[in-house]
């Protein structure tokens, strides 16, 4: 898979335009299950920083992209424009703007209790139960994954792209250094969920978002 980056700010006369950069280096896609509902999370990421990541909504109803900086809790929209020639998928992100993102209901108070159920040189097997506080009284979430052992902890990509509603919590994490490939468990509704790694591709780009500050007089 293959993509072109295109950002198009607006630029005004008193305005002084700096950038953040951004750099990828994962492509990844996870599928949830619910019954036969299944849902993809299609998302780029840097293995070697957490903090921020995009999603991609290729629905053929709402084409966008949005960058979430979870260190900043800022959002940046992109209009996706999509594009194929044979087995290669192009993807354009056109920049729209920049806002905060919205916490109310993520639990931001919510604590992991993390069960290693299996270890070996190559895997691990991890129950996982997600609290709202550190009373930790009911789980309202639990599941367990399997993951493999990885340079990094990936662990934080699964969260974002797959336990909503708790992907902007990066409380919520583990110390293995593991990628999440499948996992199986409980929502916050009592419902049983499956969650699969499907696609994995190691990328490189990287993104300017303007940053507009105000000349003075």
């Amino acid at each position: 898979m293959k993509i072109f980056l295109y950002l198009i700010p607006l630029l005004l006369m008193n305005l002084t335009v700096q950038a953040q950069k951004y750099e990828f280096d994962l492509l990844t896609k996870y599928n949830s299950k619910i019954h036969n509902n299944v849902r993809e999370s299609l998302v780029y990421s840097n293995s070697k920083n957490m903090n921020y990541f995009i999603y991609v909504n290729n629905d053929s109803l709402n084409k966008q992209a949005k960058l979430y900086d979870l260190k900043k809790m800022t959002s940046h929209n992109f209009r996706l424009i999509e594009s194929k020639t044979e087995n290669n998928l192009f993807f354009e992100f056109v920049y729209i703007n920049s806002e905060t993102i919205n916490v109310e209901n993520s639990y931001p108070s919510s604590e992991l209790e993390v069960k290693i159920i299996n270890n070996d040189s190559i895997n691990n097997e991890i129950q996982v139960d997600v609290f709202k506080n550190n009373k930790r009284k009911k789980a309202e979430m639990s599941f367990v994954l399997k993951g493999k052992k990885n340079d990094t902890n990936l662990f934080p990509l699964f969260r974002f792209s797959c336990l909503h509603p708790f992907e902007f919590n990066q409380n919520l994490n583990l110390s293995e250094k593991i990628i999440v490939e499948s996992a199986k468990g409980i929502t916050l509704s009592g419902e049983s969920i499956e969650y699969n790694l499907v696609y994995f591709e190691v990328v490189k780009f990287e993104i300017l978002i303007p940053i507009y500050k105000k000349n003075n007089d």
